[in-house]
């Protein structure tokens, strides 16, 4: 996957989460994110916020990153 003409090494799940938070720049829940896999049966799995983590570390490296947003889910910045 590209992003800023920069390319990422991302897994399948990470590739669609990056997606979704690209396409909602206001922020997506951790509801919809587990919603991606089958294998989250749960928002409130700890699946998401592993992906996530990976998904950070990698972003960090090009630049953006992904904000917390407080008793909601996650967004995407530039950093």
């Amino acid at each position: 996957m590209t992003i800023d003409t920069k390319d990422l090494k991302l897994t399948n799940t990470e590739a669609m989460y990056l997606e979704v938070l690209k396409e909602y720049t206001e922020g997506v829940s951790r509801e919809d994110l587990s919603s991606i896999r089958p294998e989250a049966p749960s928002y409130r799995s700890n699946l998401v916020d592993v992906h996530i983590k990976n998904l950070r570390k990698k972003l960090a490296a090009v630049g953006y990153g992904i904000e917390a947003v407080r008793g909601y889910g996650y967004r995407i910045i530039r950093v």
